[in-house]
């Protein structure tokens, strides 16, 4: 039998650097598990679980990338960056 795995571990191997570690998946679980899941006790996924949360998070960038994004744009938000990929394109249009 597989060893079960924290959100924290998940989180990692995902490539997610957060302030507090774990989050985004913590979040996932509550929203998918919350109701079969003891408040304030740890998380230990089963292998379906960590698959689940693999497939949600998959092709999403993570917190990091979008920063590394963020700062290669010369933007503060994805707001802004959104703004000058729109100006771009309607350049590139014209």
């Amino acid at each position: 039998m597989d060893d079960p795995i924290t959100p924290v571990e998940l989180a990692r191997e995902l490539g997610h650097v957060e302030q507090r570690p774990g989050k985004m998946v913590r979040d996932f679980l509550r929203a998918r598990y919350g109701d079969q899941h003891e408040h304030y006790s740890r998380w230990q996924l089963t292998p379906q679980q960590a698959n689940e949360v693999r497939a949600h998070f998959r092709g999403m960038l993570t917190p990091s990338e979008v920063r590394d994004m963020l700062a290669i744009a010369d933007v503060a938000t994805v707001d802004e960056l959104v703004e000058k990929l729109r100006d771009y394109l309607n350049a590139e249009g014209s």
